[in-house]
């Protein structure tokens, strides 16, 4: 019977004495020591409860309200001096948050039903979620 493959053997025997190791898809990339001391310092100052101050290049303190350049000042450009950066949302609907519940539970055909969709959407579209605690409705706020 004929060989229908060329032989590799010899390779086989190559590589098992290099005994190469590859690394895994699991192992995180190299990182600089400075960026592990600001890691390790940030660290460390969460631990111990307070604010950390940006002491490296990567980590940067963001301000809370843009600064308006003074070109833009004289053409009439000002900030609204709200905190941009909140990562908490607030909405504000015509219903409470326990009638929104009660009415995705009414039937399809009456009015309070649409409009607890409609809340529910908006709900939504800023990961709000609805939840029954204790008898009372709480906001749940996702970061995904």
């Amino acid at each position: 019977m004929a060989k229908n493959f060329t032989p590799i053997q010899d390779l086989i025997n190559k590589y098992k004495k290099k005994s190469i190791s590859y690394p895994s898809k699991e192992i995180e990339p190299p990182i600089s020591s400075e960026k592990r001391e600001a890691i390790e310092n940030v660290e460390r100052q969460e631990k111990k409860g307070g604010k950390h101050l940006a002491t490296t290049k990567e980590i940067k303190i963001r301000e809370e309200t843009v600064k308006v350049p003074p070109e833009l000042e004289k053409k009439g450009v000002t900030s609204t001096g709200h905190d941009m950066f909140n990562p908490y949302k607030m909405v504000k609907l015509p219903i409470s948050d326990e009638d929104v519940l009660s009415g995705l539970h009414k039937p399809i055909t009456s009015s309070w039903r649409w409009l607890s969709t409609l809340a529910m959407y908006i709900f939504n579209s800023f990961h709000i979620k609805l939840k029954k605690v204790h008898g009372k409705v709480v906001r749940i706020i996702s970061n995904s």
